[in-house]
């Protein structure tokens, strides 16, 4: 019984030991030169070119002042509403009759 209890107060010790050591003695330097901050910096110029230009082209407002991603989504939205004869609609009615029991 008296190991029992020891062996947990020293647990129960160890663990407020770990969790109020500083976070400082974990800590790692940064450092600038290395292979992935390289590897980082190589994929971070590729794919910066291709989100800036997938970013220019669903953003483009050919004057309107709607950009091309809103036009694409509220056409399929209603497009597909009108295909499946508006089952959204018909579907909300049913939900709520679900949900009353």
């Amino acid at each position: 019984m008296r190991q029992s209890s020891r062996a947990i107060s020293m647990g129960i010790a160890l663990l407020f030991a770990i969790i109020l050591s500083p976070a400082t003695l974990f800590a790692q330097e940064a450092s600038s030169e290395g292979w992935i901050q390289s590897q980082i910096d190589s994929l971070n110029e590729i794919l910066g070119l291709i989100v800036s230009w997938i970013f220019f082209f669903l953003f483009y407002d050919f004057g309107t002042g709607l950009p091309v991603i809103i036009i694409v989504l509220v056409s399929g939205g209603f497009y597909y509403s009108v295909f499946f004869g508006w089952l959204s609609l018909r579907g909300f009615t049913h939900s709520i009759d679900v949900i009353r029991g």
